[in-house]
């Protein structure tokens, strides 16, 4: 239950009224009002880091390390996916959620391509199935993208299900190709089902093509089933949710990921008991934006925990009869917790005080701001 604003102005404005200190206008409370929740919210994990270093009480609800922490649970949140920063998805209809338009056939006189829907022949992923059945030679299907000449890219194609038809083992081929077809490189080996196909790529043209094999050529009705397959630019760096305010944990595949220094990067990579792993994944701090996750074969699956901040506070208003009404539609409210509403109200007074330039004012919502502070403290 958040603290609601109109409540808070309605108060403030009341004391300062009463005590005949002047009007404090919309614009000016918006202003306070969101300075003055972020310095509350600030100084939580200030109080935390000093309650730390203490033992709680027993007590069911008085407990202040406990309610500290109900207060900033408000703001958590929990396995957030965190996005690759190497840019936008290239591939186009890559997961045939409901057909594989976009996906050329090449030799379709050897077999057929056809979409198939989720369901347990493909382990519930929506898919492309290449079925090789004439002439002794591999179909395939094909798609163009844009690359950049001299960038690495990471290929990635989920085997979401394989139909042996005999005689041999079904084959796969995953290619990245040139816009003239020419190879430049590929992955190839044993369909199994599950299997996620991976590999790198650096660009030797401005157009890209990537190719999905089924090289049977027995023509005995082999079937590969592709699921989600994608090519984007690579990158270690993952984007930081915009509301971040404190960073907490990050995770890869559920994994906790170990933060070191920049500057130490080299000498963990350098060492083969330290280098990481996707089973001991590492992380570095960017900026306040972004982080890099390691080994360089994590392309996904990132998440973390933090706090978030508060949303912006506004009393918003519609003016009638050249006074300013409450509008409850457009307002937000403070996302404080409930029992910050008093104390809400006597900083904003305190720093409203300020800008009437009424040391009155201030003074009195210093000494009561002393009052509670003195009172939690007991």
């Amino acid at each position: 239950m958040a603290v609601n604003i109109d409540t808070v102005y309605q108060r403030v404005l009341a004391i300062a009224n009463k005590e005949q200190r002047g009007y404090i206008t919309p614009q000016e409370f918006n202003l306070l009002a969101n300075q003055v929740q972020m310095a509350m919210y600030e100084d939580y994990f200030y109080a935390l880091d000093e309650m730390g270093e203490r033992h709680g009480n027993d007590t069911e609800y008085a407990d202040r390390l406990d309610n500290l922490n109900e207060k900033i649970s408000i703001f958590s949140m929990q396995d957030v996916v965190l996005a690759n920063s190497g840019g936008a998805e290239l591939v186009t209809n890559g997961e045939f959620d409901s057909n594989i338009d976009d996906w050329t056939v090449v030799d379709p006189a050897n077999g057929t391509v056809v979409w198939e829907q989720a369901g347990a022949a493909n382990n519930y992923d929506s898919s492309i199935s290449i079925t090789q059945s004439a002439n002794g030679s591999g179909i395939s299907v094909l798609q163009s993208f844009t690359t950049v000449v001299g960038e690495r890219y990471v290929v990635e194609a989920l085997m979401s299900g394989v139909v042996d038809g005999g005689a041999d083992e079904p084959t796969y081929q995953v290619t990245a190709r040139n816009n003239d077809l020419s190879t430049v490189t590929f992955e190839t080996g044993h369909a199994l089902a599950g299997d996620i196909i991976r590999f790198e790529f650096t660009a030797e043209d401005t157009t890209s093509r990537i190719s999905l094999a089924n090289t049977a050529s027995n023509n005995v009705g082999h079937t590969l089933k592709f699921g989600k397959v994608s090519v984007k630019k690579k990158s270690t760096e993952y984007t930081l949710p915009s509301d971040l305010y404190r960073f907490g944990t990050l995770l890869v595949s559920n994994k906790e990921a170990e933060q070191v220094l920049p500057n130490e990067l080299r000498y963990i990579n350098a060492a083969p008991l330290t280098k990481p792993t996707t089973s001991r994944p590492i992380y570095t701090r960017k900026n306040l934006n972004a982080v890099n996750v390691y080994p360089e074969t994590i392309t996904s699956g990132v998440t973390c925990n933090y706090v978030r901040k508060p949303s912006t506070a506004e009393w918003d208003y519609v003016v009638v009869s050249e006074k300013a009404l409450y509008n409850a539609t457009g307002s937000t409210h403070f996302e404080l917790h409930p029992s910050e509403e008093t104390y809400l109200v006597i900083r904003i007074l305190e720093l409203a005080g300020v800008i009437l330039n009424k040391q009155g004012l201030v003074q009195i919502a210093a000494n009561e701001e002393m009052q509670i502070a003195a009172t939690h403290k007991k």
